[in-house]
């Protein structure tokens, strides 16, 4: 008898630390109940009406991994603050510009454990000697989110900021891309910005001498 007592117990214990939420305000006090932190975000920024299609059952183990999706469907994103067990929740859109993101760095060699949630993330990637890390950036742009970007610095190193599993997906593309560029491709790439360079000197001109006239009355 006591052991079924036990499995029963536990069981009522188990279904306790489960929640069901519906509305995202809710599901960021549930999840943090149960996660142990606290998720600070401004009234204005998230509606209490902004709710999901259905309802979602969040446990200790499937709270973290669910927030994050669910706060990206809407456009929302979770970022650690320096303070311990302290979380903002931000619109996506300030993920370019948030300077507390979590920190990778990597490079042809070197995969870092990035994290498979929807939490925004920045790497930094150390190209290899030779490689051209501008057109690196510019080739895995496209394959990032609305709100993310990759943009390459000085001394053969480039940065993408996006969402943690948007940027899983596209670190071995960028690897596979890295690599010394001979003396022809090197030519051949100034060669293409010299040209897109002056499309655009172009354009802008073209602008500056149709500017629309008064109209007569």
């Amino acid at each position: 008898m006591k052991p079924l007592l036990f499995v029963l117990l536990l069981l009522s214990q188990t279904a306790a630390l489960a929640e069901e939420c519906r509305k995202l305000y809710h599901c960021l006090e549930v999840g943090g109940k149960l996660l142990g932190v606290k998720y600070v975000y401004d009234k204005d920024l998230l509606p209490t009406s902004t709710a999901l299609n259905q309802a979602i059952k969040l446990e200790k183990d499937n709270a973290d991994q669910m927030l994050s999706e669910a706060l990206s469907i809407f456009g929302y994103a979770k970022v650690p603050s320096k303070q311990n067990g302290l979380w903002y929740v931000i619109h996506a859109r300030e993920i370019r510009s948030n300077s507390d993101l979590p920190a990778f760095e990597a490079s042809k060699k070197i995969a870092p454990p990035l994290p498979s949630n929807n939490d925004p993330v920045r790497l930094t990637y150390k190209g290899m000697l030779g490689s051209d890390t501008e057109a690196i950036a510019a080739s895995i742009n496209p394959l990032l989110s609305r709100y993310g970007k990759a943009h390459a610095l000085r001394a053969g190193t480039l940065v993408v900021t996006d969402y943690a599993a948007q940027v899983r997906k596209v670190l071995p593309v960028l690897q596979d891309q890295d690599y010394p560029l001979t003396k022809e491709e090197r030519e051949e790439l100034a060669l293409e910005r010299k040209r897109r360079h002056d499309l655009e000197l172009a354009r802008l001109q073209t602008t500056v001498k149709e500017e629309p006239k008064p109209i007569k009355n």
